[in-house]
């Protein structure tokens, strides 16, 4: 699905509960984020499951803010009806 040339979504991020501690998400979300300076991406959108806490923790102190659907700035279909979707713009 193309989402125009300034948006991006980030899709299935995971990182092994048994890795997390080791600071591996951290090293991984930061060339995600170089990638997304390089490309020129000027927002990225994501949808996590409701019940996933640790992702949310994270993304919000990675600078995601919760949106609701009718925030979104593009259209954007998800599976998970119980899905968060969350959104970070770049500067």
């Amino acid at each position: 699905m193309n989402y125009g040339n300034e948006n991006g979504v980030l899709k299935k991020f995971l990182v092994r509960a048994d890795r997390r501690s080791q600071k591996v998400g951290l090293a991984l979300y930061q060339v995600f984020m170089q990638k997304v300076k390089e490309v020129g991406y000027q927002r990225i959108l994501l949808d996590t499951p409701s019940v996933a806490k640790a992702s949310r923790r994270f993304y919000e102190k990675s600078g995601f803010v919760r949106i609701s659907k009718s925030d979104l700035p593009f259209q954007y279909e998800y599976a998970d009806r119980n899905s968060l979707l969350y959104l970070l713009e770049i500067h």
